[in-house]
């Protein structure tokens, strides 16, 4: 047997369970002597809980949020599982918050199989307020933001939405009951010159809050700033080129590496075309000596490396060419 009000943050809600029939496991009415001896008795550490999601989207354990402890009621006669929402991270309550899901509660007595129908009990969950903006930036280019508030609808319709500062108006643009439930709100700044900060407070009757800070800036004229920042007309096409070659670097290496590269490929191909061959020399060029005659040493050469020609009778006139001795 479960409480008809959803699980929610800092309130504890509690499961009552029996292991009778009728509902209650005291036989008869208790003396306040008897009532003494239970306590004592601790008849809760016999009974366990175990919580559990009832949507599979869930990526984390109902034990990671839930804290639970059993006890014994003496007056009812019923033992008790108490359940409390502990503080969440956004992530967590975001996913609680667009998830249909309900917290299943089931109960276990410790040493023993059960082996019949186990009756469990299925809760509501109500996780608090989720916004999708942790904090709110107007500026006077921008002097308007939106942000959405996720939460169960009986929530979001008895929701108080207040700005701490006269410089900021809250409006309510859309109302979604459907799954997700959310409402859609619509901040305006009415004076940036004064305002210094502010903040949107959310609140509902059951007691969750929600409070997200607005901050102001003054950003200049994007196309003034543009004009105020540029240049004379002489030195524009100067300053932008020097601009973009220090700003460049990357290609300012490579075209180095390029022009080097080109430069040796140049002096390669120019060195093997110029470079002088080997002179050739037409052997009616090439002196020779020729062989001894008579025993006698080759002919004398005169100072003009002249070789003297020498007849034979049997033997035609061969014209002997001499060239100038450059030593001498």
């Amino acid at each position: 047997m479960a409480q008809s009000s959803p699980v929610r943050s800092g309130k504890e809600t509690k499961v009552l369970l029996t292991t009778r029939e009728r509902g209650t496991n005291l036989i008869g009415a208790c003396s306040p002597t008897q009532i003494e001896a239970v306590a004592k008795l601790q008849p809760e550490k016999s009974v366990s809980c175990h919580l559990s999601f009832t949507s599979d989207t869930i990526d984390f354990s109902a034990n990671d949020v839930f804290k639970t402890h059993t006890g014994f009621d003496s007056s009812i006669g019923l033992y008790t599982c108490s359940i409390t929402l502990q503080p969440m991270t956004d992530q967590q309550i975001r996913v609680l918050s667009v998830s249909m899901t309900n917290l299943l509660v089931k109960a276990d007595l410790v040493g023993t199989v059960f082996t019949g129908e186990q009756v469990g009990t299925r809760l509501p969950i109500e996780p608090g307020l989720y916004s999708d903006q942790a904090e709110l930036l107007l500026s006077n280019l921008h002097p308007s933001a939106e942000f959405t508030v996720y939460g169960p609808p009986t929530v979001l319709s008895n929701m108080e939405v207040v700005s701490t500062s006269t410089s900021v108006t809250v409006h309510e643009k859309e109302v979604h009951q459907g799954f997700p439930s959310y409402t859609k709100y619509t901040v305006n700044a009415v004076d940036l010159h004064s305002a210094v900060s502010a903040s949107v407070s959310l609140s509902s009757s059951s007691g969750q809050s929600l409070v997200i800070p607005v901050s102001f800036i003054h950003v200049a004229d994007p196309n003034a700033a543009k004009q105020a920042a540029a240049p004379p007309a002489g030195s524009l096409e100067d300053g932008h080129s020097f601009h973009s070659f220090i700003n460049s670097y990357q290609m300012m290496f490579c075209t180095l590496f390029a022009l080097l590269a080109g430069t040796a490929i140049v002096i390669i191909v120019l060195h093997s075309l110029l470079s002088p061959k080997e002179q050739s020399y037409h052997p009616a060029f090439i002196q020779r000596t020729p062989p001894p005659i008579n025993g006698q040493d080759s002919p004398v050469s005169n100072s003009f490396n002249r070789i003297t020609p020498r007849f034979s009778p049997n033997s035609s006139y061969r014209s002997q060419l001499y060239s100038p001795d450059y030593k001498s």
